[in-house]
């Protein structure tokens, strides 16, 4: 029963929640071993591979022992966090959590196979059965009693800058991680990692490291985290008790255009290299019908932040609508990239005229 008594507030020594976000080649994984260094004081380091072995490549600089995982359905995650647990590692690096929603096995995977055993597949109600798997995957890394940090990849884009000399140049960026959305919020410190291996704190409950920018940061970086992470009294023992039957998840309530944040309004069309024009559909575009897609699974497409249509405004919507048709009209788009925005026109198009 629970005791609805206030009590002063207290600050006590917690493990580490670390997710490192970054396009492949940004140094995601030395700077995981970097920092797992830093807050295992000596202490024992386990290296969760998805990456066909890539950590192992540091051996010769860090001291750690590996798991390589070659399915990635969330229970394998749960798996090898608590073998790992149970052998006394101070530091559990997991390298990487994206391949928990989109590789072999994982979340999506597991989403289109719920979908085919129905007698009407809807890939709406499968998460139903996706979801807790899920849950369970971020219960253990946040219930964990040892130091967690993990990686995540992050989809790519480029962009057109001007150098110091007035010159246009494309740049390589990063952009969401790959995980369900919202992921990176799950965690106490979160760092995007660029090309140029510097590393850009998004979010942070460790006020030193709050906003920080460092370019390869190396021991000393970490190392005010973990003064942070051991400032305080010791926990309270409490004994976790997991539901035997999963909650369904409650849905955000919905936002009003003036409530979305600019980048979340703008992201799809800023992902494509042309301006928002009017919505008239260009030559080629071929819209499917609506019992080519259903309404749900229409509500189910995700833009470049992971982001659910069905969640976002009609007048979004309509907004990022241009965008895809322009970008339709280019004779030199690529023809997956056709496909794709075709497939997010026709989720519009099916979506607002349902609503």
């Amino acid at each position: 029963m629970t005791d609805f008594t206030f009590q002063k507030a207290s600050k006590q020594r917690v493990k580490a929640r670390f997710a490192i976000d970054g396009p492949s080649g940004s140094g995601k994984t030395y700077t995981a071993l970097v920092a797992a260094t830093a807050l295992s004081d000596k202490g024992k380091i386990a290296v969760i591979d998805t990456e066909h072995g890539s950590a192992s490549l540091y051996s010769d600089a860090f001291n750690f022992d590996v798991l390589e995982l070659d399915n990635y359905h969330p229970d394998n995650y749960v798996k090898a966090i608590e073998i790992a647990e149970r052998q006394g590692y101070d530091v559990i690096v997991i390298d990487s959590l994206s391949h928990a929603w989109e590789g072999e096995g994982g979340a999506l995977d597991l989403a289109d196979e719920a979908a085919k055993r129905q007698k009407t597949p809807n890939s709406y109600t499968a998460w139903k059965e996706v979801t807790p798997l899920h849950r369970k995957m971020v219960d253990a890394i946040l219930n964990s009693p040892s130091h967690i940090i993990a990686t995540m990849r992050s989809k790519m884009d480029y962009v057109q800058e001007k150098d110091g000399n007035g010159r246009t140049v494309i740049r390589k960026v990063g952009m969401a991680p790959i995980q369900r959305a919202g992921m990176e919020y799950e965690f106490t410190l979160v760092g995007d990692m660029d090309l140029d291996h510097t590393i850009v704190i998004s979010k942070s409950r460790c006020p030193q490291l709050a906003d920080a920018v460092e370019r390869k940061p190396g021991k000393e970086f970490f190392t005010i985290f973990k003064q942070w992470l051991e400032n305080g009294s010791a926990p309270a023992k409490v004994t976790t008790v997991r539901a035997s039957v999963p909650m369904t998840p409650i849905a955000p309530p919905k936002k009003s255009p003036a409530q979305i944040e600019k980048r979340d309004i703008f992201e799809e069309a800023e992902s494509l290299p042309i301006e928002v024009v009017n919505d008239s559909k260009p030559s080629g575009f071929e819209s499917q019908t609506d019992s080519q897609m259903t309404f749900e699974e229409a509500c189910l497409v995700t833009n470049s932040r992971n982001q659910l249509y069905g969640d976002l405004d009609s007048n979004i919507l309509k907004y990022m609508s241009g965008s895809l048709y322009k970008a339709l009209k280019d004779p030199q788009l690529a023809q997956n990239d056709r496909a794709d925005y075709q497939r997010k026109l026709t989720a519009i198009d099916v979506i607002l005229k349902n609503r």
